[in-house]
């Protein structure tokens, strides 16, 4: 059973069957009252009241099952989310001071850098890490804000070599390595490493680049660094504290821009692969961060795929952060916890130009414990066509900021994305695509498929200017609740300022329909399989578009590691509606 959701910004949540409880003027859910209150030391204990240790986890409401927002700590001192975020904050900036630098930039790409870090110094020192606000409210970050960086005090034998298993080598990233790609670069920490990376030699005798900036000398240095310092987008470094981490980091040289460059006229035969591989650390208090930046240039009727992949030491290890161990791979999952922690911040940047075609390709598959938060700005011209697909579906918290713009006549936009959540993992997409110019159109569809105490949001805005006239855009989020403790939050929005436009948006929610699960029974499938055949029908309209077969076959294995893991106490097929 699904149903269209009007109300923009509600929680939506298990409630009763055929209702999901929202105020469209709060954009709250409609649950029981609860009082927060305040503990202090010495007091008799009480119901809601948590006196906490001196640690950094703030105690969980029993009632709301959500981090009190202060606590008192037995030393007699107050701790809040907002100290807890400070000290987080101060420690990855600790961390990136103490990174190695390197950088071979000159000229005006040293300059562009040099304010680049300027910008991002007096961000990190006037703005909070974010906690409230409207953009990122629904996005849990406690995850993120428990984690300390710095390594390890120096071990015995052994932990030095389980340090050493942690970093990536080529045997390690083999498994994320496709074999057909035309090119493969490798970032390690941030820091390219051509001796993992395989660049064919056709790619030099088109005018093709695939590298680093620093070692970039063609004809679109100037589009490059405007890419690099664009301002008001979803990558400028005064968006917020995470966009100017990446942007201190790349101003400080212990990040290497990568750059992928297609000169005018030019199809690539085959996709360019970019893999970010981050080192985890062996705790949360040891944990690493890595803040990976890429510019994509496509000229003039030029083509190109570029497959974005962000993991940790090996994939296949990330999905369903706190879910009940299975066998098999869910179990080697779980194992890899120990060894999983860091903090990936990404930006990247697309510039498609009069007639091109990019295909981009966005994969997240780190650790269970890490966090990956990515920016994505693109923006076409004339009669370009940008194709964005992403996969969010590993990590403790997965956060994609998407913003498209077109700028010129006859451009299109097309974002299809998936978001899975088991276990207690929030996976998040927040997308704005901006129609600035008329005759073009977009197409947006993102699904959401939670389970266990699983969180998905999705907060899609489509912009159209005023002289943005002849628009044609389409936008839907469909969301599949597998659990009466998952949350789906769905905010599409639309905003229009011209008057010859033909826009559409919707949002549905539904859990497995009980109907086709006895079809499928009845044809001989057992339970299990007949919930994994509709799951993967649902998740198949997004992973069917991945043009890479190990991608699809990796996305469908996570797939069937949820099915794995859910409780079906906790699932209630039969007696329970998710709305």
């Amino acid at each position: 059973m699904a149903a269209f959701v009007s109300c923009v910004g509600a929680a939506l949540t298990p409630h009763r069957r055929g209702v999901a409880a929202c105020d469209a003027r709060s954009s709250t859910f409609l649950g029981p009252a609860v009082s927060a209150r305040v503990a202090t030391p010495g007091a008799p204990s009480m119901p809601g009241v948590v006196v906490a240790t001196a640690s950094r986890d703030l105690p969980i409401d029993a009632q709301t099952n959500k981090p009190l927002v202060e606590v008192a700590i037995t030393d007699g001192s107050t701790m809040t989310q907002s100290s807890r975020a400070d000290g987080w904050l101060e420690s990855v900036r600790g961390f990136q001071s103490t990174s190695s630098s390197s950088s071979s930039l000159t000229g005006a790409a040293a300059a562009t850098v040099q304010a680049l870090g300027a910008e991002a110094d007096h961000v990190l020192s006037t703005l909070p890490p974010p906690l409230r606000e409207e953009s990122w409210r629904f996005t849990d970050l406690n995850a993120l804000y428990k984690m300390r960086f710095g390594a390890a005090a120096a071990g015995s034998d052994a932990d030095v070599a389980a340090d050493a298993a942690r970093s990536p080598t080529a045997a390690s990233l083999s498994g994320a390595v496709m074999a057909d790609a035309a090119a493969t670069v490798v970032f390690v920490d941030g820091v390219y490493r051509p001796e993992l990376s395989t660049v064919g030699a056709s790619m030099g005798e088109t005018g093709v680049y695939v590298g680093t900036l620093g070692g970039y000398e063609g004809d679109a240095s100037d589009t490059l660094l405007e890419l690099l310092s664009a301002k008001s987008c979803e990558t400028d470094v005064s968006l917020n504290v995470f966009t100017a981490l990446n942007g201190a980091a790349v101003a400080a040289g212990s990040t290497e821009v990568g750059v992928v460059v297609v000169p005018a006229g030019v199809a690539v035969d085959g996709a360019v692969q970019v893999l970010f591989s981050t080192t985890p650390g062996g705790t949360k208090e040891t944990s690493t961060a890595a803040f990976p930046r890429l510019l994509v240039v496509a000229g003039a009727n030029a083509s190109v795929d570029v497959v974005e992949q962000y993991m940790g030491t090996e994939v296949g290890a990330g999905v369903g952060a706190g879910a009940t161990a299975a066998t098999g791979a869910a179990a080697a999952a779980v194992g890899a916890a120990a060894a999983s922690h860091f903090f990936s911040d990404s930006l990247t940047t697309v510039h498609v130009g009069d007639g091109a075609r990019v295909r981009h390709t966005l994969v997240n598959e780190v650790p269970v414990d890490a966090v990956a938060l990515s920016h994505v700005y693109a923006r076409t011209f004339k009669d370009a066509t940008y194709e964005l697909l992403t996969l969010v579906a590993t990590g403790a918290v997965g956060r994609v900021t998407i913003g498209a713009e077109l700028l010129a006549p006859g451009g299109h936009v097309d974002s299809t994305s998936l978001c899975l959540s088991d276990g207690k993992q929030v996976n998040d997409l927040h997308s704005r695509i901006a129609h600035s110019a008329p005759l073009c159109t977009s197409n947006q569809l993102h699904k959401n498929v939670a389970a266990g105490r699983g969180r998905s949001i999705f907060a899609g805005k489509v912009v159209v200017d005023k002289v943005a006239q002849k628009t044609d855009s389409k936008q839907l989020c469909r969301s599949l609740l597998l659990s009466n403790r998952a949350q789906v939050d769905a905010m599409p929005v639309l905003l229009i300022n011209a008057d010859d436009v033909k826009c559409t948006h919707g949002a549905t929610v539904s859990d497995l329909n009980e109907d086709e699960l006895f079809y499928c029974q009845s044809r001989g499938l057992s339970a299990t399989d007949a919930r994994f055949l509709l799951i993967k029908g649902f998740a198949g309209e997004v992973v069917d578009k991945v043009r890479y077969e190990p991608i699809q076959e990796r996305t469908t294995e996570l797939v069937r590691m949820i099915l794995d893991n859910i409780d079906l106490r906790d699932s209630q097929f039969a007696t329970h509606s998710s709305i």
